[in-house]
């Protein structure tokens, strides 16, 4: 609480939303997937088997995701003036632009 500024409210937004998947027998492995082995963890339950592939419906909608969420916290703030966001270097007033890194 040393570090809070009383001047200040943080709040995090978070936004979640669904893959694009491949519903194909045998599963493709550039796509993503989700299978239900047989196979039984110590507990008796069966094992699922996770591919995460992103695509570019993924990155276009996270992209989108993202603005929406900027967007709101502008609107929540009143102005530009009311608000920053923290990035890796540190609280910014200017407004971060969503993550077009496709790795």
């Amino acid at each position: 609480m040393a570090n809070q500024d009383p001047n200040w409210i943080v709040i995090t937004l978070r936004g979640m939303g669904e893959m694009e998947d491949s519903r194909s027998l045998p599963p493709d492995p550039a796509k993503s997937w989700i299978d239900l082995s047989n196979e039984t963890d110590r507990w008796s339950r069966r094992r699922a088997y996770v591919n995460l592939v992103a695509t570019n419906n993924d990155y276009n909608l996270w992209a989108k995701m993202d603005r929406a969420a900027f967007d709101f916290a502008t609107a929540m703030a009143g102005a530009s003036s009311n608000i920053e966001y923290l990035t890796p270097n540190g609280w910014s007033s200017q407004r971060p632009q969503p993550n077009t890194d496709r790795k």
